[in-house]
């Protein structure tokens, strides 16, 4: 559970949007807001981010914080 949270505090600070390709080539995107830079809502990026990581590939294309 430490990892995913660092995983997600990770992220959640320096990228704006995360990007998910399944094997099935749905795309999952987690857009990132000013508001969304605490704790709860890393969280929630963590978990959404490991249910997919279990099974699929993860692709993150986005733009670092300057």
């Amino acid at each position: 559970m430490n990892f995913w949270r660092n995983f997600s505090i990770f992220f959640s600070t320096f990228f704006n949007k995360i990007l998910i390709i399944t094997k099935n080539n749905t795309r999952k995107i987690i857009k990132k807001s000013n508001k969304n830079k605490n704790l709860k809502t890393s969280a929630k990026i963590a978990r959404s981010a490991k249910s997919c990581y279990n099974h699929q590939s993860i692709i993150f294309r986005t733009k670092p914080h300057p």
